[in-house]
């Protein structure tokens, strides 16, 4: 659940079920951080790399289903003839951010800018009802802003929120013709870590967003409201962790629940294992997956 984590893409090919950092697609970038002074930075980003998120392949176990994200079976059956335009140009086509960071009376504040292709491509049909020609392109967007974030001994705050110029959305007209929807999006996430002890932690998510319709029925609700749970727990002088997270979506009332377990064995040797159970309607973000359900386990070991 990503407000201004936006700058590289991600692969989707297993969902959201890969590990973050592993998920995420290295980008060729240049990054310059200037520090204005002790307690204020300015960071510049240019990135040349035209690489966009890596979608599940058709067909396959995770292939997106819902309709709040791709057209249905009964639709794609419909499309006669496909077509995909990518940007090509390095420098046109190059993704440019810059990031005022400053540090004030204990609070870290962002104030973010990001011009950027969206890594989601959007699609536009024509034709007629039964024969459909499907055309996929990406569209730049404009994203402007900040952070906010503060330790108040074992608890801490952490608050995004983002402002998208050119988002665009699935919709559905009354002749059955499926596009996608320009309109603005406000996104806020607000976050409350807590750190009991050493052995303890708890950390809890509210993020919502929020879409501006001009007059177009959208497949998804203008606000959606979505949370997320992560208990973390350790034994045996951190020899072994026990977790789990949960994300929900109040508007579907659909989710995912990842159990997960960690036993150092040595300094050498761990065993992981967890479970992931998806839940809730099969038209949801969520719930379309249901029935996909999984066990994980592994040895790691270092040598």
């Amino acid at each position: 659940m990503k407000v201004l984590d936006v700058i590289n893409p991600q692969s989707f090919q297993e969902f959201i079920l890969d590990d973050f950092e592993s998920s995420r697609i290295p980008l060729w970038t240049l990054n310059a951080d200037i520090s204005l002074n002790d307690n204020t930075s300015l960071q510049f980003l240019w990135i040349p790399d035209l690489t966009y998120h890596e979608l599940p392949s058709p067909n396959s176990l995770f292939e997106f289903r819902s309709p709040l994200l791709t057209l249905t079976t009964s639709e794609k059956a419909r499309i006669e003839y496909t077509r995909k335009i990518e940007p090509k140009k390095i420098l046109e086509d190059s993704d440019v951010g810059v990031r005022l960071a400053i540090f004030r009376e204990g609070w870290d504040i962002t104030f973010n800018y990001f011009y950027h292709y969206d890594d989601f491509p959007l699609f536009e049909q024509s034709g007629d009802y039964q024969n459909l020609n499907l055309l996929t392109r990406y569209k730049r967007n404009q994203l402007f802003g900040g952070s906010l974030t503060k330790a108040f001994k074992n608890i801490v705050l952490r608050s995004e929120y983002g402002y998208s110029t050119d988002k665009y959305f699935l919709s559905r007209d009354a002749n059955g013709i499926v596009g996608f929807s320009e309109t603005p999006e406000f996104k806020v996430a607000a976050a409350i870590d807590y750190n009991a002890d050493d052995e303890l932690f708890v950390s809890g998510q509210l993020l919502l967003s929020d879409v501006i319709k001009s007059g177009v029925q959208l497949s998804r609700d203008d606000l959606e409201t979505s949370v997320t749970l992560l208990v973390r727990k350790s034994l045996f002088n951190n020899s072994l962790i026990l977790e789990n997270f949960l994300v929900h979506s109040l508007n579907n009332e659909d989710g995912i629940v990842r159990p997960k377990f960690i036993y150092e064995y040595n300094s050498n040797i761990s065993i992981w294992g967890g479970i992931d159970i998806f839940y809730g309607d099969s038209l949801g973000y969520f719930g379309q997956f249901k029935g996909l359900d999984r066990f994980n386990f592994g040895v790691k070991i270092g040598i």
